[in-house]
């Protein structure tokens, strides 16, 4: 014989049960990506921190860690890739277009002379 009767002695209803929750909220963080997110902002607070990082980033030293701190703070950077329909020539192919073989030669003679050639101590690089 069935005891419709659960242990604690009401009997079984069917439906939601009001003590069950439906568990965490979407988006909602854990306790330990909380914790993970205040200690790196601890460091990112400290001024002695964002002068060394700078000084590090600059000379091309920073560790992965650091970087992936600042990605957990503030995101990563959105890059885009600018694509251009075969139809659409670029700035760079309609001015090459227009001109002369003689200045197209010129050109070329003269891209290849700035690449070989090496600045001199202290002097920039022509853009």
């Amino acid at each position: 014989m069935l005891n419709k009767k659960r242990p604690g002695g009401k009997p079984f209803e069917k439906g939601a049960d009001p003590r069950r929750s439906k568990g965490r909220p979407k988006g909602a963080l854990n306790k330990s990506t909380i914790a993970v997110k205040d200690f790196c902002l601890s460091i990112v607070a400290d001024p002695k921190w964002r002068a060394s990082l700078r000084r590090r980033m600059i000379a091309g030293k920073a560790n992965h860690a650091e970087a992936y701190i600042l990605n957990l703070l503030g995101g990563r950077p959105k890059s885009t890739v600018e694509v251009q329909s075969p139809d659409t020539p670029s700035p760079w192919a309609k001015m090459i277009d227009n001109m002369s073989p003689a200045e197209f030669d010129l050109a070329v003679a003269n891209m290849q002379k700035v690449l070989t050639e090496a600045p001199a101590s202290g002097a920039e690089a022509p853009v």
